[in-house]
């Protein structure tokens, strides 16, 4: 009993503190929201008397972008906070690093939050290096990997949590991370709605190694239907968003669904973690983009109304059908690109050059041109 009443303050620490967080962070964000409308009024009060050379163009436009990409992240930050009211952690674990002679307790969620920056988060993100340790160990010895390298210790203790509604229903403590009852009940609950969710709860010591994977540049994850793959790909996707975020951009990040109905089955998982603005297309869509100013392109759509509706013997139905038979083809495929290296070989005509000290023969030139530096 004293041990719930502990996690049920814990658990009221936590939601007062996410309450004011959002409030303040509600106030900030209209306060500058009016800097940005005034920002934005002077600039096309004065942008006739700007220097010559635009640099007070450029610096304007700059503070007006950069207020833009701030007021960006605040509402990132309202809409998680908001989700993490519901509830802000599903996991715990008690970590004593090797030699201390006190344990510290992380509680793993969906996002970090740390109100005061100079105390310990009051819940980790669960793509966070301490996190691993909740997926990765049960109790005892345990490592994890952090920027300034492998760090040691011991998990004391693991804890399980469900909170609905911002109410804690139930916790355990359990050796293992989980439990076959509490899995079984979290999937069915995540198949009665039409779309994939979330598993960071249930996330298993395999599927974290595949989606914490930062070694491989090009990762394929083989499983039977309905192993998780769809799930770990998402989730690994919001996991490399979250580390590389210097490098890799939610905009830059294109997922490829076999159809349209896959694409609304898989719509809420990603911004449910926290990662917006993620583009999302058919291999067809992709391919009309791509090929939009080189050709007309027509939908499997258009192709079955042609062959339903279009007035047209059959004759030139089935020649067009043929012709289609054969470009899907793998013959077709090595003719197509058979025909490319030969326009390759005959567009490039290579010479002997000869420049100040540097000496280089026409098949020297083409050795590295179609050998070396492919």
């Amino acid at each position: 009993m004293e041990q719930r009443q502990k996690e049920e303050a814990y658990l009221y620490k936590v939601k007062t503190a996410l309450e004011k967080e959002i409030a303040a962070l509600r106030k900030l964000l209209s306060e500058k929201e009016k800097e940005i409308v005034g920002m934005k009024q002077y600039y096309w009060e004065n942008a006739n008397e700007f220097d010559e050379y635009k640099y007070e163009d450029y610096t304007n436009r700059q503070m007006i972008e950069e207020e833009l990409n701030a007021a960006e992240e605040r509402l990132k930050k309202i809409h998680l906070y908001e989700k993490m009211l519901a509830s802000p952690y599903f996991g715990s674990i008690d970590f004593l690093y090797d030699g201390e002679d006190e344990e510290e307790r992380y509680y793993i969620g969906m996002g970090n939050f740390y109100p005061d920056k100079k105390a310990m988060p009051l819940v980790c993100d669960w793509r966070a290096p301490i996190a691993s340790l909740y997926y990765d160990y049960d109790k005892g010895s345990a490592a994890f990997q952090s920027p300034n390298g492998k760090i040691e210790g011991e998990i004391l203790h693991k804890y399980q949590y469900k909170i609905s509604n911002g109410e804690l229903e139930y916790f355990f403590e359990n050796d293992m991370k989980i439990d076959d009852g509490i899995l079984q009940k979290e999937l069915g609950n995540a198949h009665a709605d039409s779309r994939l969710k979330s598993i960071v709860a249930t996330i298993q010591r395999e599927q974290n190694q595949i989606i914490r994977n930062e070694k491989d540049k090009v990762l394929i994850v083989q499983g039977t239907a309905g192993s998780g793959k769809t799930s770990i790909a998402l989730h690994r996707i919001a996991y490399l968003l979250y580390h590389k975020r210097e490098e890799l951009k939610a905009e830059e990040v294109l997922i490829l669904s076999p159809n349209a109905v896959f694409a609304d089955y898989i719509s809420a998982i990603l911004p449910e973690l926290g990662e917006e603005n993620i583009k999302e297309m058919s291999f067809d869509e992709f391919a009309a983009k791509e090929l939009r100013d080189l050709c007309k392109i027509e939908t499997k759509y258009d192709y079955l109304e042609y062959l339903l509706c279009e007035e047209t013997s059959e004759f030139k139905k089935n020649l067009r059908q043929e012709r289609m038979a054969k470009k899907e083809s793998r013959a077709y495929l090595e003719e197509l690109n058979a025909f490319v290296l030969s326009q390759e070989m005959e567009l490039v005509e290579f010479k002997d050059v000869s420049y100040k000290k540097i000496e280089s023969t026409a098949d020297e030139l083409a050795d590295a041109f179609y050998n070396k530096f492919t």
